[in-house]
């Protein structure tokens, strides 16, 4: 059952809204990057150009290695990776996904003694996105046969199984309801006007999705994750299961 409140329309780039359930259950809210550092100068770097270089910083890893990408990207689950399952930790990963060198290129010398730093759970939606947009070039063609939710996806057993598999059902039903504006979205440039139109026009499908006993705080980068890992597994799980019909 989904039962919603909008608080606050989408109004700019900080602070968005509060999409609301009855109370007394889990919660989901959106990541922090914060975890990996990459660079250790606390210089601060303006939060638009910043999103702007993450950008770049991930379309810089997908083209450098796409199946390193692809194995990172089905060895997790929007909260956790399965490093077992990937093969090699998580230092090995910093090196194999070249993210110094793709750093340095996302930066100016000046913004590069400046500190960005990831978390998992942050870096994964920016390579999903990469990965979808290099995948396709249209929008999910969905129909009546079609499932809302994905079955297939694939979580980590982890202490936050249940946070991941709320975010992966609240991204499978942004996609499923409005494919082509999801579609849109993730084809802006991060904190631009486009982007944020893009991301109201997604608030009437954010309102019906949330479901009773979630609270999120929507920001256009929380959106803009959402929307990542909701296209990106709608390609990747989707297209599975019209296989396994077919067989």
């Amino acid at each position: 059952m989904r039962v919603s409140c909008l608080k606050a329309i989408i109004v700019g780039s900080i602070f968005v809204g509060v999409l609301c359930g009855s109370p007394g259950h889990a919660q989901l809210k959106p990541h922090t990057p914060a975890g990996t550092r990459i660079a250790s100068n606390p210089k601060a770097i303006d939060p638009d150009l910043a999103r702007k270089m993450k950008k770049d910083f991930a379309r810089c890893i997908y083209e450098r290695d796409d199946d390193v990408v692809d194995r990172l990207l089905n060895s997790s689950d929007p909260k956790t990776v399965n490093f077992e399952q990937l093969g090699f930790d998580e230092a090995d990963l910093v090196e194999k996904l070249g993210m110094s060198k793709c750093l340095s290129r996302a930066m100016t010398d000046d913004q590069l003694r400046a500190m960005m730093s990831f978390q998992m759970d942050g870096l994964r939606p920016l390579l999903a996105e990469e990965a979808y947009l290099s995948a396709t070039r249209e929008p999910p063609q969905l129909g009546p046969d079609d499932d809302e939710f994905l079955t297939n996806r694939v979580f980590v057993e982890s202490g936050k199984v249940v946070q991941a598999r709320l975010y992966g059902a609240l991204a499978d039903c942004i996609v499923f309801n409005a494919p082509a504006d999801a579609d849109r979205l993730l084809r802006t440039t991060p904190a631009s006007d486009d982007e944020l139109a893009a991301v109201n026009a997604l608030v009437p499908t954010l309102g019906r999705c949330v479901t009773q006993g979630q609270e999120i705080v929507l920001t256009p980068l929380s959106v803009r994750a959402l929307v990542a890992d909701g296209l990106w597994s709608r390609v990747r799980f989707g297209a599975e299961r019209v296989m396994e019909a077919a067989e």
